[in-house]
């Protein structure tokens, strides 16, 4: 029995999902949703999932029929159908960023090529249709700068829905902009690579430095050589042992490299020396800095931390 068929259902289900089925045949359909939702509370198939998202399409109740997507979203990536009405519910949803992220990561070039051309009439006709609301939320983006840093991340979330044009524009600013906090600069960053943005562009980094990044060359910070050579260390330090810490230590590392991202494979060679900087002021000891290049760690690494202390106010 495959566990998304029919068969999967039991008899008070299936008899719940063909009075679905009636009442979608009258087109009656949000009778038809409430009865699907309520076998999904039970029964999580992806073949109710991908019906309610369609039912929920048809009534334009798009902000519910994303919801659904995001409970399941692999299964919308498994066939052109499927992808199609993923990529009408986002577009409907003004998800722009995000949908181009998802789009990039395809093999099919046509069928790439053919959404991008479909994403780039939504962006067209959004700016038209809403102009006023469009250019508020450019302003606050394009001003980031101005506020603290909860602040600026919600912004962030909140430009995913500008077209790239605008995202592109005013994010290539906001990287030099030294008020911009930098775990906002890195996810622009990111976000520049997930969309493949081929541009060369600058960042006002931590250090007081401005620095070049050729995007096109980047590499998520998982896949970046430092990352995954400290996640070895790790793994082979007594921490490998002690599982609570070894989470915490991952977490506290993570948002450490994130904060200096996409630069860490250029500050960090000596991944035993960074190793122990990091792990020695995890656990509160102090970090030997004796010769130059553990001075030199030592101060960039205390630059970072303040930035990581700041975050979480300790």
């Amino acid at each position: 029995m495959r566990k998304n068929s029919i068969d999967y259902l039991s008899a008070s289900q299936l008899n719940l999902y063909e009075s679905a089925q009636i009442s979608k045949s009258k087109d009656d359909f949000t009778t038809a949703i409430d009865k699907l939702i309520e076998i999904y509370d039970e029964v999580q198939l992806n073949f109710i999932n991908c019906e309610i998202v369609n039912l929920l399409f048809k009534e334009k109740r798009y902000r519910e029929a994303k919801k659904y997507i995001l409970l399941n979203p692999d299964v919308y990536l498994l066939n052109v159908d499927n992808i199609k009405l993923f990529v009408k519910v986002f577009l409907e949803n003004a998800d722009f960023i995000l949908l181009r992220k998802t789009v990039t990561s395809f093999n099919d070039e046509k069928l790439k090529h053919e959404i991008f051309n479909e994403i780039n009439v939504y962006e067209l006709n959004y700016e038209k249709q809403f102009h006023d609301s469009l250019q508020s939320k450019v302003r606050e983006f394009a001003h980031l700068g101005n506020y603290e840093f909860f602040k600026q991340k919600e912004i962030l979330e909140a430009s995913m829905k500008l077209p790239l044009d605008y995202f592109v524009k005013y994010g290539k600013y906001l990287l030099i902009d030294p008020f911009v906090h930098p775990l906002i600069k890195s996810s622009i960053v990111d976000t520049f690579r997930e969309v493949n943005f081929k541009e060369i562009v600058s960042e006002y980094f931590i250090d007081g430095n401005v620095k070049k990044i050729k995007i096109a060359n980047l590499k998520k910070l998982e896949e970046t050589k430092s990352f995954k050579m400290i996640i070895s260390k790790i793994d082979n330090s007594k921490l490998s042992k002690d599982p609570i810490n070894k989470t915490m230590f991952l977490q506290y590392i993570k948002l450490n490299f994130m904060i200096i991202y996409p630069f860490n494979d250029i500050l960090i060679k000596n991944i035993n020396l960074w190793f122990e900087y990091f792990y020695n002021n995890f656990i509160g000891e102090t970090f030997s800095a004796d010769n130059d290049e553990r001075n030199k760690i030592n101060a960039m690494g205390t630059l970072i931390l303040s930035i990581y202390s700041k975050i979480l106010n300790v």
